[in-house]
């Protein structure tokens, strides 16, 4: 009898982990990268001269412990301080659904969620303003529903689109990105990638200033240096035709640099190996345009003390660092420099320690 107790319990104590990371409740998540919470406008096909509308399509991410493919997202739509129609139910599909994993593929016990979810089209409104979506996930299964995870807000503003004929231009509609300009990120994988993310605003002339910019940092005398051509990852909008003579568009773009290997070691390996207080420059046409700044210690990159997956931080993964960005010589379009001190993250209010 002693030897089956011990040998349940045994198989009990083995089980545990895997019933303590299915209890974790899932966490919306402020992360942006390859996935990223992203709120953009989507405007359905109209008749011509009809009035042009648009519903909200809204891409995120939650850090699950078990996420199943019956598994819901709950939204509800806020016009202002007014629901805006019925709570959305956003279906989990298997495609949704990324494991993680780290060094040499060893599962890291979660996985990311990354559903997108458009607005019923019938609920489309011509309207400008403050909107919100308060989300809330059902673990369907397990009859667990967790309310109000998260809450982004956005403002709405009129583009010109296309200019038809002699007529004045068409009125579309698009979310205002401008408090994003001032969030850079560090991401630094398991396999010790290094990359530094941050977001651009400009015109067709000004893209070769993204492309051309160069980005290294130094610490202590040693400098890491990213490889000169960035990537673009994301494009948010286009303004078109603001006046009827000018043909300029003018374009968000997520970019980011890569660290390459450095004295034959990865370019996390090497931050290990040389930690301190970091100052990175961004020149651009020969001039430093951006200041980027984090610490380092001995187990790699230190996360800022506003970032976390508890309470009311910044919730990111491990593997990505909020890290502080300066501008020194501003060379994109015009922005909203009020609303870097107010909020980030789809107007979700700083934490204590934030902005950097």
């Amino acid at each position: 009898m002693k030897w089956i107790c011990a040998g349940v319990l045994a198989s009990l104590t083995l089980l545990l982990p895997d019933l303590a990371l299915a209890q974790d409740a899932p966490i919306a998540l402020d992360k942006w990268g390859r996935f990223h919470v992203n709120i953009t406008t989507y405007m359905p096909n109209i008749a011509p001269g009809a009035k042009v509308k648009w519903v909200p399509k809204v891409e995120l991410v939650f850090r699950n412990a078990s996420p199943e493919t019956d598994d819901v997202v709950r939204l509800q739509h806020y016009n202002g301080r007014a629901k805006w129609g019925p709570v959305q139910i956003c279906q989990i599909q298997s495609s949704n659904i990324i494991k993680r994993r780290g060094k040499g593929g060893v599962p890291m016990g979660y996985s990311l969620v990354v559903p997108t979810c458009l607005m019923d089209e019938k609920l489309a409104i011509s309207k400008t303003g403050t909107f919100s979506v308060e989300v809330s996930y059902k673990q369907t299964g397990m009859g667990k529903e967790h309310k109000k995870l998260g809450t982004y807000t956005y403002q709405v503003k009129h583009y010109n689109s296309v200019w038809p004929g002699k007529k004045g231009p068409t009125k579309a509609y698009v979310v205002d990105h401008d408090f994003r300009m001032g969030e850079a990120w560090l991401y630094q994988n398991a396999d010790g990638l290094v990359q530094i993310w941050s977001w651009f605003k400009y015109d067709r002339p000004g893209e070769p200033d993204v492309r051309g910019g160069r980005l290294r940092c130094m610490v202590n005398g040693k400098k890491l240096s990213f490889h000169d051509s960035p990537t673009g990852r994301t494009t948010n909008y286009h303004d078109h035709y603001p006046t009827r003579n000018k043909n300029q568009k003018i374009t968000w773009g997520l970019w980011y640099w890569s660290a390459p290997r450095v004295d034959g070691v990865s370019g996390g390996e090497w931050l290990k190996k040389n930690p301190g207080s970091y100052r990175c420059t961004l020149t651009q046409a020969g001039e430093i345009a951006r200041e980027i700044s984090f610490e380092v210690g001995a187990d790699g990159v230190k996360p800022a003390p506003c970032q976390g997956t508890d309470g009311n931080k910044v919730k990111t993964v491990e593997d990505e660092f909020l890290i502080k960005s300066v501008f020194k010589k501003n060379r994109d379009l015009k922005f909203d420099r009020t609303a870097l001190k107010k909020h980030g993250l789809y107007g979700r209010k700083w934490p204590r320690g934030c902005p950097l």
